[in-house]
């Protein structure tokens, strides 16, 4: 660009080897920006079976770039990202089958065993997973017959 804006015989061709410069700043963004959305995407199909080394290659980044811009673009770093996901399948699947014990749904989940899904809840809400569903239960959508089966 320097020696473009050098060999510009005016102004107006400087605006224009300037203006196409800033223009593939911008495609590259958009491009990065995409590739990371991708990326998100491959992490909620990928039902907790996520690793970080693979996202990079899919969004063309280094690891480190990518949890620096994953954390810009969600508020969040990967692997939070990947709990919250985990986590919000086990609760809507213990909606969907409040008959299943929590084993099951954990094993389901991908969650190693009970106390590790019992951790992850008491972290995201400060209740054992028992006590959570006993409020939930009560909610108000709860008495107007609405479940997650309802909602697909």
């Amino acid at each position: 660009m320097n020696e473009q804006l050098a060999a510009a015989k005016n102004y107006e061709q400087m605006v224009l080897v300037a203006d196409a410069f800033v223009q593939q700043l911008i495609k590259q963004q958009c491009k990065q920006r995409i590739q990371l959305d991708d990326a998100c995407l491959l992490m909620l199909n990928s039902e907790g079976k996520f690793s970080l080394e693979k996202l990079s290659k899919t969004a063309c980044l280094s690891s480190k770039q990518m949890e620096r811009n994953f954390k810009e673009r969600t508020g969040v770093n990967p692997k939070l990202f990947d709990r919250i996901i985990r986590f919000d399948k086990v609760f809507r699947y213990k909606n969907s089958h409040p008959h299943f014990d929590w084993l099951r749904i954990a094993v389901a989940c991908n969650y190693h065993d009970y106390q590790h899904l019992a951790k992850e809840y008491k972290d995201f809400t400060g209740c054992t997973p028992v006590a959570f569903h006993q409020i939930e239960d009560n909610a108000p959508e709860r008495a107007f017959g609405l479940t997650e089966g309802y909602y697909k």
